[in-house]
């Protein structure tokens, strides 16, 4: 287990192009009629419709239309009872589908990695850190390991472990082991899964041979480059059997159809934090609508070993919405270890390095270019 535990929200992907979840449909419409993802148009279409058939219930109940969470939890909930404004009880499914489409494909046109040396490097801030990782878990007095847990679905953070040569983990199996401990609680567009029932498998794409690639193109050094790895995930992992889309689960109360394939992650995220003496919180909001990741901190802290402290980064100002939601999760015991900083993700990173007495970066001016 870990004693220093990390996790990452919508906002630590913010720098490097990254949607949070209030904008991230606004986003997706620009793409759309830009013509930026002209390969899912029939997908951005699909949901947007859907959306629009939301309108004939919003004139008798608050839905927020413009907050992709909202509309995930909305689907997920109108295949449960059978029911959606304007969607056929078969259509429900595919338009899922079609929101998960969407997601993979709005990451990928915006977060932004460079060309550099014939590769494609990992955004700078993700770059960073890693950089932070690696300076406390290869400290000279007092090394410390580390892991992150993350709500995110890109994989900025997984290709700048690989091209640091930290394996990530992903802790999918119970025979899982070795390499740095990433634990994506609501799956990745790099997780193709194969099978059904009790034969279903969860497969990752292998991001290090990405890395491994090169090719001369002088021309292109740094200049931004996309990865394209969920949008065509069975190509990505060379399995034309496996599921359409990857991985991806509703960031929302339903997960009740994930749990057997996600059982071990959320177990292992369970284990880390239960064993954690610190704890810091990076571009996480704790949304109301989360009561997944209270039950989970609630049940996975439950440890006789008392933290040492617990940060919070988010750039809110200290006592407003944010700050307070994390003061009503913590117990008596981990309050005391509390505080909020109103940094970003780039400070954040700066704070806790002077925190455990790092110099302000281990590695060359030009690694954090670009």
């Amino acid at each position: 287990m870990s004693d220093v535990v990390f996790i990452l929200g919508a906002g630590a992907s913010r720098d490097c192009g990254g949607p949070l979840m209030s904008d991230f449909l606004d986003i997706s419409q620009e793409l759309l009629l830009s013509r930026k993802v002209d390969d899912k148009e029939e997908e951005f279409k699909r949901v947007f419709e859907a959306i629009g058939g939301l309108q004939r219930v919003h004139s008798k109940a608050q839905i927020d239309l413009y907050n992709i969470e909202s509309i995930f939890t909305a689907l997920e909930l109108g295949k449960v009872i059978k029911r959606f404004p304007n969607l056929s009880e078969e259509s429900i499914d595919s338009t899922i589908n079609a929101l998960k489409a969407l997601i993979v494909r709005t990451l990928e046109a915006r977060i932004e990695f460079r060309r550099r040396n014939g590769r494609v490097i990992a955004p700078k801030t993700y770059r960073a850190f890693v950089d932070l990782i690696k300076g406390i878990q290869e400290r000279r007095a007092n090394p410390l390991s580390c892991s992150v847990i993350t709500f995110n679905y890109d994989i900025a953070l997984d290709y700048a472990l690989v091209s640091e040569e930290l394996t990530p983990n992903y802790c999918l199996t119970p025979q899982s082991g070795g390499g740095f401990p990433l634990l994506k609680l609501h799956g990745s567009v790099n997780w193709a899964s194969k099978g059904v029932g009790q034969e279903k498998r969860i497969r990752p794409v292998d991001l290090a041979s990405i890395y491994r690639q090169t090719q001369t193109f002088p021309d292109q050094d740094d200049t931004v480059t996309k990865l394209l790895v969920g949008s065509d995930i069975r190509a990505s992992i060379q399995d034309r059997e496996v599921d359409q889309q990857p991985v991806i689960v509703p960031p929302s109360w339903n997960k009740a159809d994930y749990h057997r394939d996600l059982t071990e992650v959320w177990s292992n995220a369970a284990s880390h934090l239960s064993e954690a003496d610190y704890i810091f919180v990076i571009g996480y909001s704790l949304p109301e609508t989360d009561s997944f990741f209270r039950h989970l901190y609630a049940l996975g802290s439950e440890s006789s070993k008392p933290l040492k402290k617990i940060g919070v980064f988010d750039p809110m100002p200290k006592g407003t919405a944010v700050d307070q939601r994390f003061r009503k999760l913590l117990g008596p015991g981990a309050e005391a270890r509390y505080e909020y900083f109103e940094n970003d993700f780039t400070a954040a990173i700066k704070s806790i390095k002077e925190f455990f007495g790092l110099p302000s970066t281990t590695l060359p001016r030009s690694f954090f270019a670009g």
